[in-house]
Formats: C-alpha cells, sequence, structure tokens
C-alpha cells in the first residue's frame, strides 16, 4: 500500500493526522526497529496472530468487528480514459479537493477490488 500526500514537496514535513479508527484492532503488535526518525519501521508480523486470529476463515472471512461498511455511501467505481486504454479504479470519499490519496497495487491474480472488499481484507487497505 502506498500512502501519498498531494502537498508540495515543500510541506511533505508536515504530518497528516488521521481520526482514530479501530485502533484497537489495526495497531502495530510492536515495533522491533525504527529508523531515520521513525519513518522506518520493523514491525513484529506473525501470520497466526496478525491474518488467520483476525478471520474467521483464513483470508477468506474477517471477523465483523474488523469491517465497517458504511463508507460504500461515498464509494465509487470509476474509469479514467488514456491514450493506451482505460484505468479501472474505485474511488472511497472525495475525489476532488483529497488530502490523501492510497493507492492499492495488487499483483498477479488480484484486482482493484481487494483494496474495498471489506469482508476479505477488513478494510485495511482503503478504510484508514
Amino acid at each position: 500500500m502506498l500512502l501519498l500526500s498531494l502537498a508540495p514537496a515543500a510541506a511533505l514535513a508536515d504530518a497528516q493526522t488521521l481520526k482514530p479508527l479501530k485502533d484497537e484492532l489495526f495497531a502495530y503488535p510492536g515495533i522491533l526497529s525504527a529508523e531515520k526518525g521513525d519513518i522506518y519501521r520493523v514491525v513484529d508480523y506473525r501470520e497466526m496472530r496478525d491474518i488467520n486470529a483476525r478471520d474467521t476463515v483464513p483470508e477468506r472471512r474477517v471477523k465483523p468487528q474488523y469491517t465497517s461498511t458504511g463508507v460504500r455511501g461515498v464509494q465509487q467505481d470509476l474509469a479514467l480514459t488514456t491514450d493506451v486504454g482505460i484505468i479501472r479504479h474505485v474511488a472511497v470519499g472525495k475525489t476532488e479537493g483529497a488530502a490523501i490519496i492510497v493507492l492499492y497495487l495488487h499483483g498477479q491474480g488480484g484486482s482493484r477490488k481487494q483494496g474495498v472488499d471489506d469482508f476479505t481484507f477488513g478494510g485495511n487497505f482503503n478504510r484508514i
């Protein structure tokens, strides 16, 4: 996942603060190390705890407390026409004047829908 600010390069030192949402569920389990003023972090990750314990069906269905489907009211399936073809994408929230853009870049076998699949991924990608 990439988190990009639309702020000019000179203002990148100003951090964006997001309102807490389910922090007790999505908080880092432990920081093993941090460098460069906490910009680069190595996080304690264990699949059994961080994926399988979160899911009712591992990697297929998250427990209900991890989802918030209220954002679907501001979700749109969009298409951008370019010289090389159409780029289909999903927008959640304001499409004009947004302070932050989150890009979900999927690999082989993935799709743009994964980033907004609340029940498989628990909203991890677009519900910061």
